[in-house]
């Protein structure tokens, strides 16, 4: 295949506290499904998916991250030439919300592009969102 025939790859990471729903996230977004029963990611997930960018074809290769403390030296090696990550927190439980400044410190620091140009572009979940009147986390 021709060089500028290959898809673009995309990299991105899903981190945040366990049970905060990245697992979900992905899954829905990646495989269009729901999953509704609470499975606790071992180490690392993987998703992907093919879209098109100005006719340029791109391949998102999406790394399910487990935020259990205990998969820290698993976690390490995925923070490499991440372009984007998905920080996800649960509406109805704000210590995951609060939790947030540890994850990016931990990208920051395990990436070592704290305040470099190349920094992957963070965007902020907030998850859960249809358990309404549990809610504990404003804006």
């Amino acid at each position: 295949m021709p060089e500028e025939n290959k898809p673009i790859k995309v990299k991105i990471i899903s981190m945040g506290d366990e049970e905060t729903g990245k697992s979900c996230l992905i899954k829905r977004f990646c495989e269009k499904r729901f999953v509704s029963k609470y499975l606790p990611t071992i180490g690392i997930d993987y998703g992907v998916f093919r879209t098109k960018v100005e006719n340029k074809e791109l391949r998102v290769n999406i790394f399910d991250m487990s935020g259990n403390p205990s998969f820290y030296d698993i976690r390490n090696e995925f923070y490499k030439d991440t372009n984007g990550v998905i920080l996800t927190f649960d509406v109805t439980n704000r210590k995951t919300f609060e939790n947030l400044i540890r994850w990016v410190r931990e990208l920051h620091f395990e990436s070592g592009e704290a305040d470099s140009v190349s920094s992957p572009v963070i965007i902020v979940c907030g998850n859960k969102v249809m358990l309404y009147f549990s809610i504990n986390v404003f804006t």
